[in-house]
């Protein structure tokens, strides 16, 4: 069966690398989060947020090329 280009091969890359980048935030999000950190909590919340902050700039991102 030949596939063309555009549809299903480049549908899958897509998704595992959304996949990769999903697994990756939660990965350091539970690594940075203030109640892992209780020792220092007020530098973990400054992490916390950069991470949030540069997910949902990399989502915003891949909408906005989405549409």
């Amino acid at each position: 069966m030949v596939v063309p280009c555009g549809t299903v091969f480049e549908y899958l890359i897509l998704t595992s690398g959304i996949h990769l980048l999903q697994n990756a935030f939660r990965t350091k999000a539970m690594e940075v989060h203030p109640d892992q950190n209780q020792d220092n909590r007020e530098a973990a919340e400054e992490k916390f947020k950069e991470v949030v902050k540069s997910y949902e700039a990399i989502n915003l991102e891949r909408k906005d090329d989405a549409s």
